[in-house]
């Protein structure tokens, strides 16, 4: 049983990691090719992805991220800079 939970958190980890990733590689193309508020904002959506961040959350504020609510956040933005973002068209 215990390995089952293992391997369930070792996945959102890594679901995580690769949303940070992306995110933070879209924040700095924004940041540097477009403009530094949609910069910011995908900055600050990927590092509230880090699998620590809801640790830190729940420890300061006693509030946590939902799982869900994470990839549907990434799934808007990705949807929103892949539809309409400028630095595909710059790149």
């Amino acid at each position: 049983m215990e390995t089952t939970a293992q391997n369930k958190f070792q996945l959102r980890s890594t679901i995580l990691w690769f949303f940070f990733l992306i995110l933070l590689v879209v924040g700095v193309l924004n940041l540097v090719l477009v403009h530094p508020v949609p910069g910011l904002v995908y900055l600050f959506l990927a590092f509230l992805c880090l699998p620590w961040t809801n640790t830190f959350l729940m420890e300061k504020f006693n509030f946590k991220i939902p799982f869900a609510v994470q990839i549907v956040l990434f799934l808007l933005f990705m949807w929103y800079s892949l539809a309409m973002g400028e630095v595909w068209e710059m790149l």
